[in-house]
This record gives structure tokens, C-alpha cells and sequence, in this order.
């Protein structure tokens, strides 16, 4: 029988658990986003890179690691305000539905990666967390909704007869020299499921083809040599040398 003097000693949760454990949860989506976005978007050593510091800091966070989850959390803060261009441009197309969904969930975790970060270095309580991740998944599906119904609504134009054919695809224009004859039309097929421009520098031309559809756009340009870019945020690898030459009659 126990002595009654006998201390009995229990261990209690601490009140920032809960945070730690969403600084985890999200570390792993982060990992897991980077693996989706190669496979979708072709290998990409930065993206790589930033998916194995996430998967190492899921794994390294535990209970107690308060430092460890608010390192997670500003890595995922400095991810988002690095990429803000990208990540507004696509947050801003939603006919674009597979760039928009992916860049929608990396903010909005990212955000939530933040949050966990902070509750769990002030070792705050759970109170608001639960609130927290109901809103952001809530705000996930009905953007995801509305883009699914505005990409339904994307006419994807056919190629006339005498057009220039090109295609956008691994963030990349084929081909990337193009001679055309004054007054021809130019088809742009979008292979990406991000948007893409079809931009002559010094121009009013400007072809904009949402994700995984095409575009047809008159060259109406005089005779000469043009450089020809997309001017979607990150995609300034992207060129095309494009020649007019002189309409054969």
C-alpha cells in the first residue's frame, strides 16, 4: 500500500503543445508542397533544397522544441515575402486553377506555420488555434471553388490556317527562334498549369493564355526583329527571338 506521504508527481501538457504540434503538421505540408510542385512544375534544385530543410525541422520538432517550431515558422514567413511576386500574380488568376490551388496552399500554410511559430515560443494556449486552422482551410475551399468555376469558363483558341504555332511548356517557349511573314497570326498552346504571356518588347502585343489552354493573337508588326517575352513574375527566362520578314504576295 502507498504511504500517504508518498508524491505522486504527474506530468501535465504544456499549454503550447497544441502550437508546437501545428508548427510540425505544417513543416511536413511545406516538404510535402516542394515534392508536388517538382513533379508538376519538372526538378527544380531550389525547390528541392527548401522541401528537405522542412522535412528535417517536421521531423526535429517535438515536444518542448519551442525554438526549433518558431525557426519553422519564419522560414515559412520568409518563403512567402520572397516569393510575393509569383505568389500575388497567381493568387490574382484564378482561371489559372492548378497554379492558383498550389499557391494558395502554400500561403495560407505558410501563414499558419507563422502562427504556430509564435504561440509556441510565447507558449501561448490553444485558444485560437483551433479557430485559425478553420479559417484558413475554409478560405482554401472556397478559393478553390470559385477558381475551379472560373477555369471552366476558359475558351481555349484554335489555330488558323498560315499561323505560327508555339508552345509554353517547363516554363519555357518552343521554339525559341520564330520567323514569321508580316500580317501572320501566332497560336500559343500553354502546356503549364500557370499563365503565361506571349509579350513583343516595345509593342502593344501582348497574348495572356491562362494554364493548360491557348491563344491566338494577330502579329501585326512591321518587318524586323523582335525580342518576345513572358512577363509573369519568375518567368523571365522565357524569350523568343522573332523575326518578321516581308509579306510575299
Amino acid at each position: 500500500m502507498d504511504s500517504p506521504n508518498e508524491v505522486i508527481e504527474t506530468q501535465t501538457p504544456s499549454m503550447d503543445e497544441p502550437w508546437i504540434a501545428v508548427a510540425r503538421s505544417a513543416a511536413f505540408a511545406l516538404a510535402g508542397y516542394s515534392l508536388v510542385f517538382q513533379v508538376l512544375a519538372g526538378f527544380a534544385a531550389p525547390v528541392t533544397v527548401i522541401g528537405l530543410v522542412f522535412l528535417g525541422l517536421g521531423i526535429a520538432i517535438r515536444s518542448g522544441r519551442r525554438k526549433l517550431a518558431f525557426t519553422s515558422g519564419l522560414l515559412a514567413l520568409l518563403l512567402v515575402v520572397g516569393s510575393a511576386a509569383p505568389l500575388a500574380d497567381a493568387l490574382t488568376d484564378l482561371a489559372s486553377l492548378e497554379a492558383f490551388a498550389l499557391n494558395l496552399f502554400l500561403t495560407l500554410v505558410c501563414l499558419v506555420a507563422f502562427a504556430a511559430g509564435i504561440g509556441s515560443i510565447r507558449r501561448s494556449t490553444g485558444r485560437l488555434l483551433r479557430p485559425a486552422v478553420w479559417a484558413s482551410a475554409s478560405l482554401f475551399l472556397v478559393g478553390l471553388v470559385v477558381s475551379v468555376i472560373v477555369a471552366a469558363g476558359v475558351e481555349s483558341a484554335e489555330p488558323m490556317a498560315g499561323d505560327a504555332r508555339v508552345v509554353a511548356e517547363a516554363l519555357a517557349f518552343e521554339p525559341e527562334v520564330l520567323v514569321v511573314s508580316a500580317g501572320s497570326g501566332l497560336w500559343l498552346e500553354n502546356r503549364d498549369g500557370v499563365r503565361h504571356t506571349f509579350t513583343v518588347e516595345g509593342t502593344a502585343i501582348e497574348l495572356n493564355v491562362p494554364g493548360h489552354s491557348s491563344g491566338r493573337i494577330e502579329l501585326d508588326l512591321e518587318p524586323g526583329t523582335y525580342r518576345v517575352i513572358c512577363d509573369v513574375p519568375g518567368h523571365g527566362a522565357m524569350s523568343v527571338d522573332l523575326t518578321i520578314k516581308e509579306a510575299q504576295l
